[in-house]
């Protein structure tokens, strides 16, 4: 909550927040916002460090990916030491594998 109200924080203040929808479409992490904003207004903000820790971690990894982007690391340095040991080819077009199919970016009926 701002310490001044004015029309500017009145209007532009979704813009800080998840819950704002963009053509229609939810923020992918709001359900994870809303539950985290829930549990801070039950618990208090300093009581929520111990027992919303779940909620706002679940936010945070979602607006952040932190752990999706730290497997990516690491697949990538298992495929270097994979050509520094002759196991895969060091050929871009091998490096990577073979291609995804078509149907596997189908996610319920809409293609990704």
């Amino acid at each position: 909550m701002p310490i001044f109200r004015s029309i500017w924080t009145e209007t532009q203040g979704h813009y800080h927040s998840m819950q704002i929808r963009d053509k229609g479409f939810m923020h992918k992490c709001a359900d994870y916002e809303l539950n985290a904003a829930e549990c801070l207004e039950a618990y208090g903000y300093y009581r929520a460090e111990r027992y919303c820790k779940d909620y706002l971690d679940d936010m945070e990894e979602c607006g952040w990916a932190r752990k999706q982007l730290r497997r990516q690391q690491l697949m990538q340095q298992e495929r270097g030491k994979q050509v520094v040991k002759g196991e895969r080819s060091p050929n871009p077009k091998d490096f990577w594998g073979p291609p995804v199919e078509p149907e596997a970016m189908i996610y319920n009926g809409f293609r990704v």
